[in-house]
């Protein structure tokens, strides 16, 4: 009997595993199919349309330049002698900067003065012998007369353009601005008469200047608005307006065509903008509130059409085409095809298809 009673209860038991194993396993093979289901083809970048104030920008990059700035060119060569100014210091107008080897320029200077002396001293001596003869001058009287005349203005020519010399071994600052020499440049080192010494520029007439293409520079116009961003200053944008636009063409490094514009800078305290500092532009063209724009990375180009991949709310993505319209720097406009509050795929991968689920990354 006690046999039998076990016999039941270890039938019972496992009958009962039985069932355990069999509801485990489907459970389990429900959840993998579900989760199959569930889990989606990609986890992508996903970004909800709004609208926006659309700022529509030409923008280009350029450098700080001056109104002001020239290379100092000695106008007689020779070695330097001296140099009044340091490296970098602020001058002014007529300031003596250097000057060079001056021994031969004086000699020649003195040379003219004894020859202009000379030639004056001769003149008195024909002006002597003709003085009673203003009405009766001969003609070989008035021959001696020119020549010693004209031997004495050119005697007279010649001092000058040897005083002139004499001051050229000096160079003087043209306007105030602060000094740079040229390297190489120093006490004893040989100064041309065509390369230059020295730079010299006025740092308060710094602006930034750009080149705009040909198809771009017709929507800028005097007075648009423009922000700078210097590479020194990346945290920092300047806002000024356009204040000069190029009639004539230059010729990009690439070789085509555009023009210079040039925007001013904020006052230059301590020499905040130096020369040649490098920097990009934004032209502001136009601006208008309420605008529908997607980043140009949502945008996928087949032919002539564009489109975005627009996520539904099951979680599947479907190929959408869409009309644009004006571009900013990094967004354009959404003319028809899409609404306000549409997700979709920032930046879908080539292999996306339609009808696969994503999910945000």
């Amino acid at each position: 009997m006690k046999q039998f009673i076990y016999s039941i209860k270890e039938f019972l038991f496992k009958t009962k595993l039985r069932k355990v194993i069999f509801f485990t396993a489907l459970a389990l093979f429900s959840y993998s199919r579900v989760n199959a289901y569930l889990k989606p083809d990609f986890e992508l970048d996903l970004i909800t349309v709004d609208s926006e104030t659309f700022v529509e920008k030409v923008s280009a990059s350029g450098e700080v330049r001056a109104e002001k700035a020239i290379n100092l060119v000695f106008q007689s060569a020779g070695d330097i002698t001296d140099i009044a100014v340091g490296d970098g210091s602020f001058v002014k107008k007529g300031q003596a900067i250097a000057t060079v080897d001056s021994t031969i320029a004086y000699q020649t200077y003195l040379q003219a003065q004894a020859d202009l002396r000379a030639k004056e001293a001769s003149l008195d001596v024909v002006y002597d012998a003709v003085k009673d003869h203003d009405d009766d001058e001969s003609l070989a009287q008035k021959e001696s007369r020119t020549l010693a005349e004209t031997a004495k203005d050119k005697s007279y020519r010649g001092l000058v353009a040897a005083q002139k010399a004499l001051g050229n071994s000096t160079l003087v600052a043209p306007f105030e601005g602060i000094l740079n020499y040229v390297k190489g440049v120093s006490v004893g080192s040989y100064a041309s008469a065509v390369s230059p010494s020295f730079t010299l520029v006025d740092p308060d007439t710094i602006y930034f200047q750009a080149e705009v293409s040909e198809v771009e520079v017709s929507r800028i116009k005097l007075g648009t608005e423009a922000h700078i961003q210097l590479d020194a200053y990346p945290t920092e944008e300047y806002i000024e307006k356009v204040g000069m636009i190029g009639f004539s063409d230059v010729t990009t490094s690439t070789g085509g065509t555009a023009y210079t514009i040039k925007v001013s800078l904020p006052t230059n305290s301590d020499n905040k903008f130096r020369l040649g500092m490098n920097g990009d532009i934004d032209f502001v063209i136009s601006e208008q509130n309420g605008v529908l724009s997607v980043p140009f990375s949502a945008l996928v180009e087949e032919s002539s059409d564009q489109f975005v991949w627009v996520v539904r709310d099951n979680g599947k993505v479907t190929k959408t085409k869409v009309e644009t319209g004006t571009s900013s720097l990094d967004s354009i406009e959404i003319i028809s095809g899409l609404q306000i509050g549409a997700v979709i795929v920032e930046r879908p991968p080539n292999t996306l298809e339609e009808g696969n689920k994503v999910k945000q990354k």
